[in-house]
């Protein structure tokens, strides 16, 4: 879990089914952990059918332990929904995605599970951005940073932050949204989180583009070049190319 907190996924994955090889079958609690595990990490990878597939088995074993209390299986759960929420919104399915994802935030709260209860406020505040309402965006993202905040999550927080300064840009708000960026790529370097720094950087660069500042915004991109270098998916890669030649072009 905490590898899968820095993006390390392919690690993390690695771990959980190395764990759940060695598990009994009668082991009911622990196998829906680390199913409820990997299907966050097959998400991170963007392995939408295995995400999917851990996903149903989390919930299938999570509906094994009704007994228990919800402190046991309602983080399970939560995420389990969270990770088809998840998919459901790569389909471009948005209203599935938000049955999914308030699902999730029920689960959460009902567990009293404040992290993942700001993970999927979050979640929620996307969905809402991607259907162009901004004000509900800024609402429940907000307070998911408030919520990531309050139990010392910083590196989740740079994200929301990340998120709240695009929302920012589009409202055409770019010192705020210059200010939270800013703010959220300290973290992000700090915590060597080189996938969360470049989409802050992103925005970033995009805000000072907007702004008339293409000198600031190419060295913002060609720091953050050589600082990721060798890392990453080759996607990633290209998305960051891109942005440079974006800078390019404007110059």
């Amino acid at each position: 879990e905490l590898l899968m907190s820095r993006s390390d996924f392919h690690e993390s994955l690695r771990l959980a089914q190395a764990a759940r090889a060695e598990l009994a079958p009668n082991d009911v609690l622990l196998r829906a952990r680390l199913a409820s595990l990997e299907c966050n990490c097959h998400g991170g990878l963007g392995n939408f059918e295995d995400a999917e597939r851990a996903a149903r088995e989390a919930l299938a074993l999570a509906d094994q332990l009704m007994g228990l209390p919800l402190a046991l299986t309602g983080e399970i759960r939560a995420r389990a929904q969270f990770e088809l929420a998840n998919n459901a919104r790569a389909r471009r399915d948005l209203k599935s995605a938000m049955e999914y994802a308030q699902s999730a935030l029920a689960s959460a709260r009902a567990r009293k599970a404040r992290r993942m209860t700001s993970s999927c406020l979050g979640f929620v505040g996307g969905l809402f951005y991607d259907q162009g309402d901004l004000d509900a965006s800024l609402r429940y993202r907000s307070e998911a940073f408030e919520g990531y905040q309050a139990v010392g999550d910083i590196h989740s927080a740079a994200y929301v932050l990340t998120y709240l300064a695009d929302i920012h840009h589009l409202r055409l708000e770019e010192e705020q949204a210059l200010e939270k960026s800013e703010r959220a790529s300290e973290t992000l370097r700090l915590v060597e989180d080189m996938r969360g720094l470049a989409a802050g950087e992103s925005t970033r660069v995009t805000c000072l583009l907007w702004c008339g500042r293409a000198e600031q915004a190419r060295s913002v991109i060609e720091r953050l070049l050589r600082e990721a270098e060798g890392k990453g998916t080759e996607r990633l890669w290209g998305y960051r190319l891109n942005k440079l030649a974006m800078v390019q072009l404007v110059q």
